[in-house]
């Protein structure tokens, strides 16, 4: 009996060795996969070759591990970092013969993820996104017009999403709006073209976390023979972790500022902060302008934390109580100081990058002397008032070079509440008046209309403090914009009315006030060729169109032939060019009629006998 039961507790241990052998092998194998996504390979598992690892998205969780690529960049940095899954729609592919809103229909199905399991991890992650193309010709989205909808995709919770790659979210737009191919309608897509004959094209980055995975594409609008479409959708690319912040050094000005690789042409890569810090001495008066501004910002990045803006200004005036801060996007920033002493920190961000998403060149900055310092330029609030003193200084209307926020159709500030107003009054020492130099003036009119009107945009000048409209002096916008406007006493006050639109914004204006005794120079009449200040060069950075030749009619005749029946428009003042209607009439304000030069200097020059008129759109 006692041999028996040894023998029964040997194989009893050895039963259970077998087990725990069993047991380690699994633990190896799936137990220890405790690693959520690339970055942990890196961290706790010494992974430096980009390849295919197994992660377990929710730990301790009951989701399975699943197979996934990581691409760990060059090796030696571990911002580079990547987790992608693959997918089974990656390839182009031909869309024919699908005529009917979304009657196309290509589910996605991810490598060994299930939808939890891709849900976990982008909610795990910092950022995520994913590249979706469509090539198309004569076949249309119809964001724009609900409910005639043709193609959209499904994201999570499968849900229909009415925007593209690049645009913001919910904007029934695509990433080139508003710079999209011109159509009769909107062009708040290029394929919206319709063009049946020419192949276009939308694509980019989709960035909002809470609508990521794609899980389907629907197409339609490809029934005609002369119809088709092409899609392309890349696999969902994640990155851990956020920013990281690089101080590029204290600079003494004037200085002038280059980002990394822009000497070479190559924008920095994605997911870092770059801050320069300039010491403006007292008594200086500076500016900051940018010769060249060329920085990648799509409307999805609004998406993203810490995106929403690519170039930061924050400055810190010693006199002042408050900081300055400034945050652009595609626009360039515009600041100078009042003259105390200043340091101005100033961030360029970066974010989510992909091949086939064109980048930029960085930019240029000057941090320069001025004649004048700055009475808070760009920076008049909502139905706000700004005092301005001394002996000259700089102001500028809100956000001047242009309202940046136009990728935001959901800012409250912007376009639930779009009414603007804000007031400056301009006070220059006893015994002299106000000279306002205007540097830049692009406030556009209504096409076709006569005059300045706050639904389009006015400046409104009087002499003295007040708006009393005996001391008005006028009320100014591109259709009779002055140079230089005088007050009658050493007070003037401007208030500037518009109304801001997604597209179609000007400038606003920039301007130069100084106390002189007595005026210096006579009104100037139009300027056609303003710069941009923020640019610190001349641009043609506006709302306006540049010369539009017609032919001119002469007895029922537009033969142009002679070069001397062509008329240019040099100004025409319009809204967004997609919401100008070709087929009604536009009201011509004037124009200028030149005939030949004469071979002979004896010659009266003179217009031949006959009628006279412009021809029909």
């Amino acid at each position: 009996m006692m041999f028996i039961g040894e023998c029964s507790k040997g194989k009893i241990r050895m039963k259970i060795s077998q087990v725990l052998v069993i047991l380690s092998l699994l633990n190896a194998v799936f137990g220890a996969v405790q690693e959520r996504n690339c970055r942990d390979l890196w961290n706790y598992k010494n992974a430096r070759q980009s390849g295919n690892y197994v992660i377990d998205v929710d730990g301790d969780g009951p989701l399975k591990p699943i197979w996934v690529y990581c691409d760990m960049g060059d090796g030696r940095d571990p911002h580079q970092v990547l987790t992608v899954v693959h997918h089974d729609a990656e390839n182009q592919r031909d869309v024919r013969s699908f005529e009917a809103a979304g009657s196309y229909v290509r589910n996605i199905t991810y490598k060994n993820a299930t939808e939890a399991h891709l849900m976990a991890l982008i909610d795990l992650s910092f950022s995520c996104q994913q590249f979706i193309r469509w090539a198309c010709r004569g076949s249309m989205f119809g964001f724009w017009y609900p409910p005639n909808h043709n193609s959209w995709w499904v994201g999570r919770y499968w849900k229909d999403q009415y925007y593209w790659g690049g645009a913001e979210t919910d904007s029934r737009s695509c990433g080139c709006h508003p710079y999209c191919h011109p159509t009769s309608r909107n062009s708040t897509c290029n394929c919206d073209d319709n063009d049946k004959l020419k192949w276009r094209e939308d694509s980019g980055l989709l960035l909002d976390s809470s609508r990521l995975p794609v899980l389907q594409l629907r197409f339609g609008d490809t029934g005609d023979p002369s119809e088709a479409g092409q899609h392309t959708l890349g696999p969902l690319i994640c990155r851990a972790t956020g920013h990281r912040d690089i101080f590029m050094g204290v600079y003494k000005a004037p200085v002038t500022l280059t980002t990394p690789g822009y000497e070479i042409g190559k924008y920095p890569p994605p997911f870092h902060r770059y801050t320069w810090s300039v010491k403006i001495p007292e008594g200086e008066t500076m500016e900051l302008v940018f010769p060249d501004y060329d920085v990648v910002h799509y409307g999805s990045y609004n998406a993203v934390p810490g995106c929403r803006s690519v170039v930061t200004v924050r400055a810190e005036e010693e006199n002042a109580q408050e900081t300055v801060l400034i945050r652009r996007q595609k626009s360039p920033p515009y600041y100078a100081s009042e003259g105390s002493e200043t340091t101005v920190n100033i961030t360029l961000t970066t974010c989510n990058q992909h091949p086939e998403v064109p980048l930029g060149r960085g930019f240029k900055a000057y941090v320069r002397r001025t004649e004048c310092g700055g009475c808070n330029p760009g920076l008049g609030l909502n139905e706000g008032r700004t005092y301005c003193s001394g002996v000259c200084g700089i102001i500028a209307s809100e956000e001047y070079p242009f309202p940046p926020n136009y990728y935001f159709s959901t800012e409250v500030y912007y376009f639930s509440h779009s009414d603007y107003n804000h007031t400056w009054v301009l006070h220059v020492p006893q015994h002299y008046v106000v000279e306002l130099e205007f540097s830049d003036f692009d406030v556009p009119a209504i096409p076709g209309s006569r005059n300045c009107t706050a639904e389009s945009g006015v400046l409104w000048i009087y002499s003295g403090e007040g708006t009393r409209k005996q001391d008005l002096i006028g009320g100014f916008c591109n259709l009779n914009r002055e140079g230089i406007v005088y007050s009658k006493t050493n007070i003037m006050t401007l208030v500037f009315a518009t109304r801001w639109r997604k597209v179609g914004n000007g400038r606003g204006f920039y301007a130069v006030y100084r106390g002189v005794h007595k005026p210096t120079h006579k009104r100037l009449g139009v300027i056609l060729h303003l710069p941009n200040v923020a640019e610190g060069k001349p641009t043609r950075q506006s709302s306006t169109i540049d010369g539009r030749n017609a032919h001119l009619g002469v007895d029922g005749s537009t033969d142009s032939g002679s070069k001397t029946t062509t008329c240019t428009a040099t100004d025409f003042e319009r809204d967004a060019w997609w919401q100008v209607n070709l087929q009604k009439r536009f009201l011509i304000h004037g124009f200028e009629l030149h005939s030949a030069k004469s071979k002979s200097k004896s010659d009266v020059l003179g217009w031949p006998d006959g009628q006279y008129g412009l021809p029909m759109p």
